[in-house]
């Protein structure tokens, strides 16, 4: 199975760290810290988002702190693709960025400035869901192009 992470790094003052996906599925978008586990990450999913956290936004989430908030799975014109698990981290450590080629610009946004109408469509469905606090399963359906989302099929769940 592909397994993919995504790290949600929430401030104190309301605000979340965002950053322009440069390459990959959804390049060009607003996006958030993640990315593939190395093998031995594969147990524990939380050592690749703090990994990938650090690389690409220069933060380092405390493992203890992250919460598993949402297990995506995304298809292209009906094939499965990736297995995306959503963490959330209040407590971090700031890093040294490795100013690599996945992401680019990480800033600060207010909760209420997110800008959704920048980020993939699929995305504007489930992070809303995911900062009023629930808990979701998702099959996220795109077409081929991976332009335009054609269904999510939710499950609300307690991990």
């Amino acid at each position: 199975m592909n397994k993919a992470t995504l790290g949600l790094l929430l401030s104190p003052d309301g605000k979340v760290l965002m950053a322009r996906k440069t390459r990959g599925d959804g390049a060009g978008n607003m996006n958030f810290p993640g990315g593939k586990p190395l093998p031995e990450e594969m147990a524990d999913l939380r050592l690749c988002i703090s990994r990938e956290c650090q690389k690409e936004v220069g933060f380092v989430p405390e493992l203890e702190s992250l919460e598993l908030v949402g297990k995506l799975r995304f298809y292209f014109a009906g094939v499965f693709k990736w297995e995306v698990e959503v963490f959330i981290s209040h407590s971090w450590q700031e890093g040294q960025r490795d100013e690599g080629e996945d992401m680019k610009d990480p800033v600060w946004i207010e909760l209420a400035n997110i800008p959704y109408g920048d980020m993939w469509a699929g995305d504007r469905e489930w992070l809303p869901k995911v900062l009023a606090g629930k808990k979701v399963d998702a099959d996220i359906y795109y077409s081929a192009d991976h332009k335009v989302l054609e269904e999510i099929v939710w499950q609300f769940v307690d991990f």
